[in-house]
This record gives structure tokens, C-alpha cells and sequence, in this order.
């Protein structure tokens, strides 16, 4: 049941650093461009203008940052519910057969305690793959931001089917 969680908050939590990562990546376009053009627009008066459309980009920017900030914030809680749920379900299987004298009791606790030992690097598993889809995520950034590159060096360097040694690595 974890790992069907993961997997789900896994791809909601990467499809929406995706999407604040591109909000980002259009906000530094929009204010490379301004920066840019900074004398034309204080030449035509366009400061208030250009303001107006930054502080709309950056306000996307920050509600696709919180829709990432309630994704994780949902993931914790569910995750401890689940642990939580296990230590009931253990109780309840170990209490019945403790009760049929199937068990003894110290092997129900000890049933527990081994419950108890497993939550915790369950959860730390969780907090080491969830960063793991963010570095997914930027490294298909960088290949898509260095293709052209890649390209243009291969066009111009290129050995034998286009391929050079020195280049494979790009």
C-alpha cells in the first residue's frame, strides 16, 4: 500500500514541479527580455505596464508552487495514517490470537515492535524517492535546454555517423 502511494504522489508531485519549473523558466524569459529592453520601456513609459504582467507571472508562479507545497503536505499525514492503520490491524489479528491461544502475547508485541521498526525507514525510503522525481525532472530539463547545443556541436565536430568521441557524453 506504500509503494501504491508513492507511486501516485510520486507522478502528481513530479507533474507539478514540472509545471512550476516551466511558470519559472517563462517568468526568467519574460524578465531577461525586460532587462534587455529596459530603455525602450522606460523610453515608452512602460514600466507600470511591464510590473502589471511580472507580478501576474510571478503570482502563477506561486500557485503552482503551492498546488507542489499541498502535495506533499497531503503525502505525510496519509503515509503516518497508513502506518497507523497497520499497528490496528496487527492489534486486532494479534488480539484474536492471543485471545484463540494461537500466539502468545510477547509475540504479538514483538509482532508490534517489529511494526514500529519498519515505519520509519518506510517513511525515509518515501523522503529519498520523492526528491528522486525532482532530479528526474531536471535532468530532462538540462537534455532539452543542452539538445541544441548538443546538435550544433555534433553538426560542426561530428566524426564517423555524426558521432564524436569526445562529444558521446553530451
Amino acid at each position: 500500500l506504500v509503494v501504491v502511494l508513492g507511486g501516485l504522489f510520486g507522478r502528481r508531485i513530479y507533474r507539478s514541479s514540472r509545471a512550476v519549473q516551466e511558470e519559472m523558466g517563462s517568468l526568467s524569459t519574460a524578465l531577461q527580455e525586460d532587462l534587455g529592453g529596459i530603455a525602450i520601456i522606460k523610453t515608452y513609459t512602460l514600466e507600470e505596464e511591464r510590473g502589471k504582467v511580472f507580478a501576474g507571472r510571478s503570482g502563477r508562479l506561486l500557485e503552482k508552487n503551492m498546488v507542489v507545497t499541498r502535495v506533499r503536505g497531503q503525502l505525510m499525514p496519509l503515509l503516518g495514517g497508513v502506518a497507523s492503520l497497520g499497528t490496528v490491524i496487527v492489534l486486532f489479528a494479534g488480539g484474536k490470537a492471543v485471545i484463540d491461544r494461537r500466539i502468545e502475547l510477547g509475540q504479538m508485541v514483538q509482532m508490534s515492535g517489529y511494526l514500529a521498526l519498519l515505519v520509519w525507514p518506510t517513511l525515509a525510503l518515501g523522503w529519498i524517492l520523492l526528491p528522486l522525481a525532482e532530479v528526474l525532472l531536471w535532468s530532462t530539463v538540462i537534455a532539452l535546454l543542452f539538445a541544441p547545443v548538443q546538435r550544433r556541436l555534433l553538426a560542426q565536430f561530428g566524426g564517423r555517423g555524426g558521432r564524436h568521441p569526445n562529444l558521446a557524453a553530451l
